[in-house]
């Protein structure tokens, strides 16, 4: 079953029925997702500028179309929340605090394998490793604390998608379904892609069982969807009923190469905008506030990029 702006999944998933509507989003939410997915398009673009220019920096090439993904993830984590990213999630660093100098920096510095606070990752923002499987072993350790503790505190971890860290992936989930870790688990997917994580998966839907974890499946480049998911998953974590694991599916390699030529099929900023005009809640000047703002901030943490 792939999430939609109607319903939720995961109760469909337990109970293996439909599930109740949810309630409306609020529209200072919205805006929020927004506002982070304009940011992170900003900072993925104002790297690829500073390459272009010989400036040492970071490929966020990756990351681009994930902007919905990373802004409904993390737009209701707490300070202490745990997150775990990679690759195509860097920019989820970002809305958790990261210092945009840090993350243009790339998070794989040897400071990044000390202390993530103080190094300016953020607060709960874990810090990174040599291997998919330590980096899981560190998420599924601190969810692990959570659970003991009865903190109310969650862990979210994107999961790497290349064939070799598979075998870390199904462990990490095995341990969780085990568990009942208080754990989000995000795996992101081209659309033309199936996963080779969940068991028991039908042709006409992506959802079903990954070792004892629900899985769901998202549209990765629609936030509202996303957020919905997102939404339900960290309840049940924080009320210890489990982990929760979910697919996002989102755009293909060659979606990506085309953000380069400025075409932009399936772009996810593109579609929340008509989302909120659909609802009567876009408004150009609040888009242009956001950009302003954020720019400025770009300046003031690395000076002009051009140079």
């Amino acid at each position: 079953m792939i999430a939609n702006d109607e319903h939720t999944t995961i109760h469909a998933v337990e109970q293996g029925g439909e599930s109740e509507r949810f309630s409306l989003i609020k529209q200072v939410r919205l805006w929020e997702m927004y506002a982070a997915m304009v940011k992170c398009r900003i900072t993925a673009e104002t790297a690829q500028q500073m390459r272009a220019h010989g400036r040492d920096v970071a490929n966020l090439d990756a990351t681009l179309g994930w902007e919905a993904t990373a802004a409904a993830v993390t737009v209701d984590l707490h300070t202490e929340d745990g997150l775990s990213i990679t690759t195509e999630s860097m920019l989820a660093a970002l809305l958790k605090g990261a210092k945009l100098e840090t993350l243009l920096a790339g998070p794989r510095n040897a400071a990044a394998h000390q202390s993530a606070e103080t190094v300016g990752l953020g607060v709960g923002l874990l810090p990174q490793h040599d291997s998919n499987e330590a980096r899981l072993h560190t998420a599924c350790g601190v969810a692990m604390a959570h659970k003991m503790r009865r903190s109310g505190r969650v862990v979210v971890a994107f999961l790497e998608t290349d064939e070799e860290v598979l075998a870390s992936n199904r462990q990490a989930l095995a341990f969780c379904g085990r568990h009942g870790l208080p754990m989000v688990l995000v795996d992101l997917h081209a659309t033309n892609q199936r996963t080779s994580l969940v068991e028991h998966q039908s042709d006409e839907a992506l959802a079903g069982f990954a070792h004892g974890v629900p899985v769901i499946a998202a549209d990765g480049s629609d936030v509202v969807a996303v957020y919905r998911v997102v939404s339900e998953a960290l309840g049940r974590a924080r009320m210890n009923r489990g982990a929760t694991l979910i697919e996002c599916l989102g755009p293909t390699h060659e979606a990506t190469r085309a953000w380069r030529n400025d075409e932009q099929p399936h772009d996810p900023i593109a579609a929340m905008e008509s989302y909120l005009g659909e609802k009567g809640l876009f408004r150009k000047e609040r888009k242009d506030e956001i950009i302003a703002e954020f720019q400025q901030e770009l300046r003031a943490a690395i000076g002009n990029p051009l140079v």
